[in-house]
């Protein structure tokens, strides 16, 4: 079995029809478009006559034999129909390989004159005696002369496709070159085409989906193709990940164009690696939920949010961190993504610094999130959407682990009348699994004052959601908290139960943790001691800008953290009113953006969104520490690398 044209042969014919068309359709029609058209259109015609012609001829009736087979081409009229009507990339892979042409039909990957290939004309070399061979016993007699059809076929079954793609390596280039050889190697695997039946067949499905949606006047007939076609995009997408449904996208649209399977490889901005999977999508994540305003972002809305951060650099100055309370504006989407690119913190989570009042709090939750370990001792998990209780977890993680869980600040009190005194109970803002948890608290609480079902559990809520009117707030328990006058921390409180206000509850405390010690004495109970005892993390000084870059080159997983005044750090949101004001602020620096004469850090202030840093220069790190130096009572210089 031959294919009978080459495929140099085959492109120059067409080259000739196509310029032959051209030139004698020039005075009647002016467009390319239409003379290629009508090429397609005669093609089509001429065709499905031969195909009709073969089918009322009387050999037809006999099936076609191996050996017939074997000393067959494929018609040159069939074949010239194949090439107008299916798309170069694919063609390509044919290149006189008939295997990859039966499995490029076998894939539904290439279309004939008359749309999809459901039967293949051939010609016995020895006497021209036609056969039309159906597409399933055309793939069966390819298989004498391409022995791995069927079990290529089998690999990339429902049943077995989810173990066939995760077993396949998906090589990701680093340079251009590199990306180039990628793609050559690709077009040798034997796969390509039952690999690239994976994006044609969910183009396919998303297609059907949307006449399904749009469209109501369809035949009963035609919805059951379009279900069909669906429910097979549908069952792809279940055996398969993101990673790898996006991966072969890319590699199957560059295969004559290698530049676009590069790209999105070599593309230097934070937001198309999130978008690729080489990047975490906890960076982009959070921005999209703001943007959007949903708690739930699927893969598909996630990358149309990273397009348009992208294009949309502005949109980082404020719309990005809307709902999670911080400083704006913030940098431009160009340079957040500078600043991630070489950003080492890690923060799968996201936080509220605006809402706690002690910006200590923020820089020692994220120190703590960046060192901890997968199974930290003591580590509480955050069962809520409360931004601020990822922080307040960290505080009472690294409290407990170093047994100071008596020396925490937060109490919910009440008046027991069973033990007629008052009693106070240490408490952790938001809802954790922990027994301290701020709403197990206040529910063992309200169970001592009044009859409770055994079964419920208060749920902390922000006071711009709480909507009484609402069925669901009619009952229940609820801890509101009220954001408008959080001028304290934590924010003020009211405990509503079935519509009513309970009384006599009193939140007491604040969380004044110092962030260094102010005396000798107090050494024990600074954050940054309480730190290294919890994680076992050691602390060097740096003293200059060289210190820090020899320390970012040693320590692969240390950051740089400190307190500095905040006039210095950030003067064009805080400027000085009186002589030598000094407002401490912590900080973190986690990475060196530029080249040797233009380095910035990668900065985070306590009050800036986790996932918005911003590019400082050494000058206003090293004036800001130097100037809390001289206020603080030990003297001491405040500049650390953690690691």
């Amino acid at each position: 079995m031959t294919l009978r044209l080459s495929w140099q042969s085959l492109c120059f014919r067409l080259c000739l029809l196509f310029l032959f068309a051209q030139h004698a359709a020039f005075a009647e029609t002016p467009g390319v478009i239409d003379s290629l058209q009508k090429i397609m259109d005669e093609q089509k015609n001429l065709f499905i006559k031969k195909r009709d012609d073969l089918r009322s001829s009387i050999g037809l009736s006999t099936p076609i034999t191996q050996e017939q087979f074997d000393q067959s081409i494929i018609h040159p009229d069939f074949l010239a129909g194949v090439i107008l009507n299916s798309a170069p990339r694919y063609l390509y892979l044919v290149n006189d390989n008939i295997c990859n042409f039966a499995a490029l039909v076998e894939n539904s990957l290439i279309k004939s004159a008359t749309g999809a290939i459901d039967e293949i004309p051939v010609l016995v070399k020895s006497n021209k005696r036609p056969f039309l061979i159906p597409k399933d016993e055309y793939i069966k007699l390819s298989e004498k002369k391409c022995p791995g059809l069927k079990r290529k076929a089998e690999l990339f079954s429902a049943q077995n496709l989810r173990a066939t793609l995760n077993s396949i390596k998906y090589p990701e280039p680093t340079s251009t070159n590199e990306c180039h050889r990628i793609v050559d190697d690709w077009k040798d695997n034997s796969f390509l085409p039952y690999l690239c039946r994976i994006p044609n067949q969910l183009t396919k499905g998303r297609n059907a989906k949307y006449i399904l949606d749009k469209k109501k006047n369809l035949s009963l007939r035609e919805r059951r193709e379009l279900r069909r076609i669906k429910l097979l995009a549908d069952n792809i997408n279940e055996r398969s990940t993101f990673k790898q449904r996006q991966y072969l996208n890319f590699l199957c649209d560059g295969l004559l164009n290698k530049e676009r399977f590069c790209k999105p490889f070599l593309a230097s901005d934070v937001w198309t690696k999130i978008i690729n999977k080489n990047l975490p999508d906890y960076l982009l994540k959070y921005k999209c939920h703001s943007l959007y305003g949903r708690n739930n972002i699927t893969e598909a809305q996630l990358r149309t949010c990273g397009l348009k951060i992208k294009t949309e650099p502005e949109l980082c100055y404020w719309k990005t961190s809307r709902g999670f309370s911080s400083l704006l504006p913030a940098n431009n989407c160009e340079k957040v993504s500078d600043a991630l690119a070489e950003s080492r913190l890690k923060a799968d989570y996201n936080d509220c610094p605006g809402i706690i009042m002690n910006n200590s709090l923020n820089n020692i939750h994220r120190i703590y999130s960046h060192f901890k370990k997968e199974n930290q001792s003591g580590q509480l998990v955050v069962n809520s959407s409360d931004c601020s209780a990822q922080t307040y977890a960290s505080l009472a993680s690294l409290y407990l682990s170093n047994k100071i869980e008596d020396r925490w600040p937060l109490n919910v009190c009440y008046f027991d009348r069973i033990e007629d005194d008052r009693v106070c109970r240490m408490y952790i803002p938001g809802e954790q699994n922990s027994p301290y948890s701020e709403n197990k608290v206040v529910t063992e609480i309200l169970k001592r004052l009044m009859p409770l079902p055994t079964n419920s559990l208060c749920k902390v809520i922000d006071s711009n959601k709480f909507n009484p009117a609402l069925l669901e707030y009619k009952i229940g328990c609820y801890i509101i908290r009220d954001l408008k006058n959080c001028n304290q921390s934590p924010c003020p409180r009211k405990i509503v139960v079935k519509e009513k206000e309970v009384k006599g509850i009193e939140y007491i405390g604040s969380m004044e943790q110092n962030y260094i010690p102010s005396t000798y004495a107090k050494k024990r109970y600074a954050g940054i001691h309480i730190l290294e005892e919890s994680l076992k993390i050691k602390n060097k000084t740096i003293n200059n800008f060289t210190e820090l870059m020899v320390f970012f080159n040693q320590k692969e997983k240390g950051i740089i953290h400190g307190i500095g005044c905040i006039e210095d750090l950030l003067p064009e949101f805080f400027q000085s009113k009186i002589i030598n004001a000094c407002r401490p602020m912590s900080f973190i620096i986690d990475g060196i953006v530029g080249g040797l004469d233009d380095k910035k850090l990668v900065f985070r202030a306590a009050i800036d969104h986790v996932h918005s840093p911003r590019l400082m220069n050494w000058q206003n790190i090293f004036n800001a520490v130097s100037r809390y130096k001289e206020m603080h009572p030990l003297k001491s210089w405040t500049l650390y690398g953690a690691f």
